[in-house]
């Protein structure tokens, strides 16, 4: 299994030194140990119009004869670092090239362009030459390009992705172009898809999938390739970053580590894995958190930056089997509740542990009361000009929050006119995501409170139905089975949940209808790998206090021991005045055993190697 970097061409600068890059970029690069380079990244491949699309013609040849182009993360590129340069970095490390083409499509998430005809053939020869660039020989029209360029020999090119976070058919048909172009050309070229085109029978030989969250949910999802199919198509785990809540922080960095746990155990269908993005030149900032972020002068990791060299440099050769008994930790919820769904939704009586609460934010539909019965009417213009800024929002349907958003446990009552045919949803802790530092557009912000950034658990009932899930990536999540419950249509009927912030208990009419838990995760997560010589095993700890982990091995070991940690406050982050405020530390440790006990900080990642014994 492999652990990767992300390069995003938007971060580079002008870089000096050896091949033409700063030293201290490269060796911060190096110390992680990659074993791939994916180029030139996501949205910059796309672009935003036909003209400022990624090509690799572009990006050759003397720096200053480069055209560069807008990028739509706000500033120009000048593709300093171009193809060639990202070759010889990848041979200088010993990385595999992961070259990400544009496929004739511009970003989908913005007013895209489908490139027809001679413009779309011209992105395939373009994709083409790029391919021969790297891998053909000094006989070819661009392997010859290359041996001018100081390099007669091919570069290694076993890797193509085709696009960046396509989908629909609109990118069926053109990866179906490209891939069958490719596959004839260069039948050793292993190629990836954005999507999981296989279950529409297209082939792929890896899938790439990116998740950006929250620490929680990383935690949360250690076992998300656990039921994968092992005959389906490999696993490229593209990019990930914790983007909400505990951004660029050590608490942020425990939960993507809980997820290479869960990545390193399924590494017989997760192949490949980058963090994004890698690189940020703070002076042309777009998108936080990014690896590794430098001025003119310095340069300084975040935390996560740690967690990957730990593990990219303690990989081991098998991945063996373990086993974890720990307590659980429930995600952080707060809030009261919501209305949600079409609207002419009429209630009243609504009360917080037996105080009368109101409306506190009307996201969609606006409240009207009458003689103590409230009624949501549907969203005016301005909600609905508000909600087409937003990603997923239907500006047919309503929502409105009660109360306090600080409280965490407490019992809700609402009587709701029930309406044969019409849908009920409540939303239980409606509150705000924790805040995103990327906004696409920074001069028409979105509001604080909206309909896009505030996810309760959904109770919902239709049709004799009762469901209650969480809104959730790639599908939304059942908490409890569906359950058939008797509504009394045509008049008031009484709904009230009762939560303590670790379980939620629904009524109708008096009536249990569900008991869930709030989703949790383990409060230690482990991995074990070995090879001949050692064992290696994986700890992180989420949990605040030191926890005595009482380690079982299968065979012999030797009494002293190393042990690399990453710890510190929850909250912690690096900065240029502080750059090591968080970073990995080396400890010599004695006392392994077949059965041993490790303390393990709070909030830690912990890999500890262990020699066998001879």
């Amino acid at each position: 299994y492999f652990y990767l970097l992300l390069a995003q061409g938007r971060i580079y600068t002008a870089l000096t030194g050896a091949h033409g890059l700063r030293k201290d970029l490269v060796e911060k690069l190096k110390a992680l140990n990659p074993r791939f380079l994916r180029f030139p990244g996501g949205c910059i491949v796309e672009g935003f119009s036909p003209e400022t699309a990624m090509r690799f013609r572009n990006v050759i040849g003397p720096v200053w004869e480069r055209p560069g182009h807008q990028l739509m993360w706000h500033y120009r590129s000048y593709n300093g670092l171009g193809f060639h340069e990202y070759l010889q970095l990848c041979e200088d490390l010993d990385m595999e090239p992961l070259y990400v083409c544009n496929c004739g499509m511009t970003c989908q998430g913005r007013a895209p362009v489908l490139f027809e005809g001679e413009e779309l053939e011209d992105m395939l020869q373009d994709t083409l030459d790029a391919i021969e660039y790297a891998v053909g020989g000094k006989d070819t029209v661009w392997g010859s390009l290359r041996a001018q360029m100081s390099h007669p020999e091919p570069f290694r090119m076993n890797y193509i992705e085709i696009g960046n976070e396509n989908f629909g058919p609109d990118y069926e048909m053109r990866y179906r172009k490209f891939f069958d172009t490719i596959r004839a050309r260069y039948p050793n070229i292993r190629l990836i898809a954005n999507t999981h085109l296989e279950n529409q029978g297209i082939p792929a030989d890896i899938v790439d999938e990116h998740f950006y969250s929250t620490a929680e949910f990383f935690a949360e999802n250690i076992h998300y390739y656990d039921g994968y199919d092992r005959k389906g198509p490999g696993i490229f785990l593209g990019e990930l970053a914790v983007v909400r809540g505990w951004v660029g922080q050590l608490y942020g960095a425990l939960g993507e580590a809980a997820f290479l746990i869960g990545m390193e155990r399924n590494q017989d269908v997760v192949e490949l894995a980058s963090y994004a993005p890698l690189l940020e030149n703070v002076n042309y900032n777009a998108w936080f958190p990014n690896l590794i972020r430098f001025n003119n002068r310095e340069s300084m990791a975040i935390p996560t930056y740690y967690v990957w060299k730990m593990f990219g440099n303690s990989r081991g050769e098998n991945v063996v089997e373990a086993e974890e008994e720990t307590g659980i930790l429930y995600r952080p919820v707060k809030g009261m509740a919501s209305l949600m769904g079409p609207s002419g939704l009429r209630y009243k009586n609504a009360s917080w542990n037996g105080r009368p609460v109101g409306i506190s934010h009307e996201l969609m539909g606006r409240i009207e009361e009458k003689d103590g019965v409230f009624r949501i009417l549907p969203p005016d213009q301005e909600q609905r000009e508000e909600a087409e800024k937003l990603y997923g929002v239907d500006p047919e349907r309503v929502f409105a929050v009660f109360g306090e958003e600080e409280v965490t446990s407490g019992a809700f009552d609402i009587e709701i006119y029930a309406e044969e045919g019409k849908e009920i949803s409540l939303g239980i802790y409606s509150s705000r995501m924790p805040k995103e530092v990327y906004v696409a557009d920074e001069t028409h912000p979105p509001k604080e409170w909206n309909s896009a950034n505030v996810k309760p658990f959904v109770w919902r009932l239709e049709n004799g139905i009762s469901s209650f899930r969480e809104q959730a990536y790639p599908e939304d999540k059942y908490l409890d089975e569906e359950r058939l419950v008797q509504l009394q249509y045509g008049q008031f009927n009484r709904f009230r949940y009762e939560a303590d912030g670790k379980s939620m208990k629904l009524y109708v009419n008096g009536e249990c209808i569900h008991e869930a838990a709030v989703p949790s995760f383990p409060a230690m997560a482990c991995a074990v790998s070995d090879s001949s010589t050692e064992v290696i095993v994986k700890i992180v700890n989420f949990s605040p206090e030191e926890d005595e982990v009482e380690i079982s091995l299968d065979c012999a070991v030797e009494t002293d021991y190393k042990a690399v940690v990453l710890t510190g406050e929850k909250q912690a982050e690096n900065s240029f005045e502080e750059p090591e405020r968080v970073h990995d530390e080396e400890r010599l440790l004695s006392g392994a055993a077949e059965q041993f006990i490790y303390r393990a900080p709070g909030y830690s990642v912990n890999v500890l190697r262990i020699g066998k014994k001879k």
